[in-house]
């Protein structure tokens, strides 16, 4: 019975420092939210095209600023 804590301490001592990592490739726009990319987009990031290749910003101007 005194394994229980202790696989369970285990656990959440490790799952919080691997629950980013999937999403962290590298790239500078990994942890921004479709509005930001839109608000970069919007005033003129140059290189947000070329590193998020399958986000449509033809839907941009949807939001309001």
């Amino acid at each position: 019975m005194k394994l229980f804590p202790l696989i369970g301490a285990l656990f959440l001592s490790t799952a919080s420092v691997y629950a980013g990592s999937p999403f962290d490739d590298g790239d500078p726009y990994d942890n921004y939210t479709p509005y930001e990319i839109c608000k970069a987009y919007m005033n003129g990031d140059p290189d947000i095209k070329d590193d998020l290749p399958t986000e449509d910003f033809s839907q941009c101007s949807a939001y309001r600023w």
